[in-house]
């Protein structure tokens, strides 16, 4: 249960995989906007439509809250592999943003037309999407991100240029420091052992 932490070995137990699941409730409110109904009293996704869902671990959260789509895989990926190799294989260079116009042979081949996405992985693939012209976001919030394949290319979605808010800023500029303090830094009144000091 506890899992063993000796002698060189790290193995972590059951109580320590358990608290570091993710919330419960994590792409609850994705899916709620998935299957829910917009102000014009349309689905904001058809009924039958398939997901690509860019992880298969997302796939038991995203089954639970939303039974309305399907999904391009989940539980394993073995079985997507065991199935088809060759569509094994476009998935993950499209998942790691390795092909540069994804956007049909996720309609074409996946049959999907909507992507899903963590909030805070697969950043080229989605940035490729856009920047192609292929998607548009749909839905986005701090856990997840939904976008629309487009029938047809396009135009890519208009990059919001407003400035930075001083939240904004202070905030980067902590995670850069944060990032910065694992780099060491060379003091400049130290000579160096090969210069000849004068």
């Amino acid at each position: 249960m506890v899992g063993l932490q000796r002698f060189g070995i790290d193995h972590g137990g059951l109580m320590g995989t358990i608290a570091a699941n993710e919330a419960n409730d994590r792409y609850e409110r994705a899916m709620a906007w998935a299957t829910g109904i917009n102000d014009r009293g349309e689905e904001n996704m058809p009924a039958g439509e398939r997901i690509f869902n860019a992880n298969w671990d997302d796939f038991p959260k995203l089954f639970f809250y939303n039974q309305k789509h399907s999904y391009v895989y989940g539980l394993d990926p073995n079985y997507l592999y065991s199935k088809d190799p060759d569509l094994y294989k476009l998935l993950t260079e499209i998942t790691e943003g390795k092909m540069d116009e994804a956007g049909p042979a996720i309609r074409d081949r996946f049959g999907a037309n909507y992507v899903f996405a963590d909030a805070r992985e697969n950043e080229t693939m989605i940035a490729k999407l856009l920047d192609t012209g292929w998607a548009d976001i749909v839905y986005e919030d701090d856990e997840a991100r939904i976008l629309r394949i487009r029938a047809i290319k396009g135009q890519p979605p208009a990059v919001d240029d407003e400035p930075e808010t001083e939240e904004e800023k202070r905030i980067l500029d902590e995670e850069e420091r944060r990032s910065n303090a694992n780099i060491p830094v060379e003091d400049p009144d130290v000579n160096d052992e090969n210069q000849d000091p004068k």
